[in-house]
């Protein structure tokens, strides 16, 4: 009796498995591609930095804040 039902649920807990893992398996890509977009935001905005022009003459501070205001515009 045992045999005949493990013989016959095994396809099913086969079945089961391949789900979990295809669960599982979405769940890793979706935190993937939601870091990659973080790491792209950044990046994007790094390089609008780097490109600013800073003008002359300003202080630290006043530079600080021109470049927050041109990375929020990009």
């Amino acid at each position: 009796m045992t045999a005949w039902l493990i013989s016959q649920a095994w396809p099913y807990l086969l079945g089961l498995g391949a789900l979990v893992g295809v669960y599982w398996r979405g769940r890793y890509n979706g935190k993937v591609d939601a870091h990659r977009d973080t790491l792209e935001a950044y990046e994007k905005q790094r390089k609008a930095i780097d490109n600013a022009d800073l003008g002359t003459g300003a202080s630290d501070a006043e530079r600080i804040i021109r470049l927050r205001k041109f990375a929020e515009k990009s």
